[in-house]
């Protein structure tokens, strides 16, 4: 397995007879998307640089996504992709050509990561969904061709292929661990779960001692602080980014710098006290 994921929440869908794209209740005109529609045989990352830069007045993260790629990474002993994760604009065909390393002309500089896409799509093709997606080696070429030919999405150069399920069925996903948990008796993950990656709060602009770091809204997010996922090995006293939830600081942070847990009160946080008994 070369890589696992989710796209965002939302799909970016374009109306190509009208040059303008429709993101939640928001519409843009980009003209210019139709040009970067399709991938070239090479510099994949250079045309997915492109069309970012060309949606650039819309959200191209949130901090939802790091969360659950948090739970992956730990379930799977999979590592984040890049701290910020990649979130590359691209079609559900294009994925078997984006999550695979970048000797083959992808964007991965490592494989066994977790990531996340934004699905770009026409207004009249199915949407993703915030569905899950791995990205898988193909190791033998006669089956691969035959899955290719049946139209299951296989990289250009046949080395890759992704298998996806386009759909986060909210509301009855929870349920179903619940009962996995509770009825049967057997975790909806792995057995032994490990800390694999660290879900951190990134300061986007200087933060002051005595500031509260307020959360807040429907995706729990905190204003000026965005999110981080980190290998373990990076995240050595940096503080997990839902500790920091309606937290007074006790230092000022600078901007570009991950909240440190010093910079927070905690001597009377049952989360803190739950997180430091089940996660060092």
């Amino acid at each position: 397995m070369i890589a696992a994921g989710k796209s965002s929440e939302y799909d970016y869908i374009y109306h190509q007879d009208s040059g303008r794209l429709a993101y939640i209740d928001k519409t843009v005109d980009v003209p210019q998307l139709s040009a970067l529609w399709s991938l070239p045989e090479q510099n994949v990352a250079a045309t997915l640089r492109q069309r970012s830069e060309a949606l650039a007045m819309l959200p191209q993260s949130a901090t939802p996504d790091y969360c659950e790629m948090n739970v992956v990474a730990n379930s799977l002993g999979f590592v984040p992709a890049t701290p910020t994760l990649n979130y590359p604009l691209c079609h559900i065909h294009e994925l078997a050509d984006v999550f695979i390393p970048r000797e083959d002309d992808g964007i991965l500089t490592q494989t066994g990561v977790v990531d996340v896409f934004n699905c770009l799509r026409r207004h009249d093709e199915a949407s993703f969904g915030g569905g899950v997606f791995i990205v898988v080696r193909c190791s033998d070429e006669e089956t691969w061709h035959m899955l290719a030919e049946k139209g299951h999405v296989v990289s250009r150069n046949r080395r890759y292929a992704a298998l996806y399920l386009p759909y986060h069925i909210m509301g009855l996903e929870s349920p179903i661990s619940l009962f996995s948990a509770v009825l049967h008796h057997r975790p909806s993950g792995a057995h032994d779960q490990q800390v694999h990656a660290v879900m951190a709060g990134y300061a986007e602009r200087p933060l002051a001692k005595g500031e509260t770091l307020t959360m807040g809204g429907h995706h729990h997010t905190i204003d000026h602080v965005s999110a981080r996922l980190l290998a373990k090995a990076d995240a050595e006293g940096v503080a997990p980014f839902y500790l920091l939830a309606n937290k007074t600081l006790t230092q000022d942070v600078a901007a570009g710098e991950l909240i440190p847990l010093s910079a927070l009160a905690l001597e009377d946080s049952l989360l803190y006290t739950a997180w430091r008994e089940t996660a060092l």
